[in-house]
């Protein structure tokens, strides 16, 4: 019986200039994350811990970041598996080329040939790596993993890979086939590139990333606890959190201010508003008091939560011209009043308008809410 940690897809380093201000944090979250993963692997007394690809997010990765994963894997009773993956190929002169990376200490094993690995002390556990030598390529990385033969077929046997598992039968990178397990008659296939946990009948898993890099990845900020019995037997994958950071989205539909003012409430029933990265799309046609307070309720939302994505691109004014000019007086502050709300509706007015037609709608329609405000505040 053997007992490991599947985990992919770190990608320390990355930017994450998405995240603005956030981004440096979200960086070192990130690490703070490889400490809970190893604090989990010796608390579930694991075998050994195996990462299938994009440990770093590409060789221009900082030396620091180097050091403290090296410092992080160092224990000398924990076994630590690297397979280089599509963001840290196996190239000259690239990252597993420093000197950060090649003093590392002996329990940090690294996967760079495509032959068996016997686990340390346990030779009845075999890994079949696929390191990858580019960042893309139509080849199948597991081609060369041999089916059980006499001198394995006592051995239990775990491929560790990454690519895309084709079962879409599609033009993907590094593509791999969705039967490789059973081909190669391996006990459990360890996978990684895609962010999100997906598996693949009883052998083949993705573990997704452990720490989410966007809002489309289901099922990440996890990693696998895998058991296996013996030669043969059926793996039993136990799943565990360990993301600090939660990444929520949805879509909204607002008609009013008290839509809009239930928002905030939604966030304060969040678990952690202040770890949580928050997506939401306002969609709807609402009138121009809720419009005009789309701003304060971005500001109050933001001061809530660790991060905001807003999208109101697709609220549309619940107003009509008549009722605008109504609202509006006439003059110069009319005309551009009427000017951004047929801009907001797909539709130029004149040839001034015409100048504004590929601008976001979001632009325009918060060009509307601050004239709608201030026009309000004036009549106040």
């Amino acid at each position: 019986m053997v007992r490991f940690l599947h985990t992919a897809d770190w990608q320390l380093g990355a930017k994450l200039a998405f995240l603005k201000e956030k981004a440096e944090d979200a960086r070192e979250t990130r690490l703070e994350t490889v400490r809970r993963v190893m604090k989990l692997a010796k608390e579930l007394d694991v075998d050994f811990v195996v990462i299938a690809g994009d440990l770093f997010e590409d060789h221009s990765v900082g030396s620091s970041v180097i050091r403290e994963v090296v410092s992080l894997f160092h224990d000398p009773t924990l076994p630590v598996f690297v397979l280089p993956g599509n963001h840290d190929p196996l190239v000259p002169g690239g990252i597993w080329d420093r000197a950060n990376w090649n003093d590392r200490p002996s329990n940090i094993h690294f996967l760079d040939k495509r032959e068996p690995i016997p686990v340390i002390a346990r030779e009845d556990v075999l890994l079949y790596p696929c390191p990858l030598e580019q960042k893309a390529s139509n080849l199948d990385p597991t081609a060369w993993i041999p089916k059980r033969d006499q001198q394995t077929q006592d051995a239990i046997r775990i491929g560790v890979a990454h690519g895309s598992l084709n079962i879409w039968n599609k033009d993907v990178n590094f593509p791999i086939p969705p039967d490789r397990a059973v081909v190669s008659e391996l006990d459990y296939l360890a996978l990684g590139d895609w962010h999100s946990y997906f598996s693949h009948r009883d052998r083949t898993y993705y573990s997704g990333t452990p720490e989410p890099t966007g809002f489309e990845e289901k099922g990440a900020g996890k990693v696998l606890e895998v058991e296996i019995g013996g030669p043969g037997q059926i793996p039993k994958v136990t799943r565990h959190d360990v993301a600090a950071l939660t990444w929520e989205q949805q879509e909204y539909d607002v008609a009013g201010k008290d839509d809009l003012e239930e928002l905030l409430r939604r966030a304060d029933e969040l678990k952690a508003p202040e770890r949580t990265l928050w997506r939401v799309k306002l969609k709807g046609v609402a009138d121009l008091d809720a419009i005009s307070i789309i701003g304060e309720i971005e500001a109050l939302l933001k001061e809530r939560l660790y991060f905001l994505d807003l999208d109101s691109k697709g609220l549309k004014p619940a107003v009509s011209p008549e009722q605008l000019e109504a609202l509006i007086p006439a003059g110069p502050v009319g005309e551009a009043a009427q000017d951004l709300l047929a801009l907001s509706q797909g539709k130029i007015r004149n040839e001034i308008a015409q100048k504004y037609a590929n601008v976001d709608p979001s632009v325009v329609q918060r060009a509307l809410q601050l004239l709608y405000g201030l026009v309000k505040e004036g009549s106040a």
